[in-house]
């Protein structure tokens, strides 16, 4: 087995792993030291990898998979979503912004956007939608144990901020 198959298969387990506190005290045990939020903190990569947890390695959004997702990138995560029927979409996840634009979907920290390059003004395909309602439910969740485990979620831009930060932005998930 090559080194690359035997690391995914390790990450696939540890991300099946559904208690967000078993993760942290996975985390205290290798540093020897409680995993609070005075801890050295988790990289931005370690920090959505626990944020998607097992969603990352099944079907726990019912459905609607996620197919991969980069660390944040331009102020954002990048999140390749699958829908029942294996077509792909691309969701963005921004932190919320009351008052900025509409996303498709809000948690208490983060805003959920479709990548369909479009202006805001193109209607989100019905399917992808409720994916990303799916998603929603299950990040809303996620944060509370992250939360209760005293552990950081990624730090992302809100889209206004991206805006800013990169007004000529190209935010293909795989540029």
């Amino acid at each position: 087995m090559s080194d690359g198959v035997s690391t995914l298969g390790r990450r696939k387990v540890l991300l099946s792993m559904g208690a967000t506190v078993g993760v942290a005290a996975a985390a205290a045990v290798a540093t020897s030291k409680p995993a609070t939020a005075s801890s050295p903190r988790a990289s931005q990569r370690e920090q959505v990898e626990l944020l998607l947890g097992p969603a990352l390695a099944g079907d726990a959004l019912r459905g609607w998979q996620i197919a991969s997702a980069g660390g944040v990138r331009l102020g954002a995560v990048a999140i390749e979503m699958r829908m029942p029927s294996g077509e792909r979409f691309h969701v963005e996840l921004l932190r919320r912004d009351a008052d900025g634009p509409q996303a498709i979907a809000e948690t208490e920290h983060f805003a959920l956007f479709v990548s369909n390059r479009g202006d805001g003004a193109t209607a989100t395909d019905e399917v992808q939608g409720r994916g990303v309602l799916a998603l929603r439910r299950y990040l809303a969740r996620r944060e509370v144990e992250l939360a209760a485990a005293g552990l950081a979620l990624p730090e992302v831009m809100t889209l206004r901020e991206r805006d800013r930060a990169y007004p000529d932005g190209h935010f293909s998930p795989r540029a």
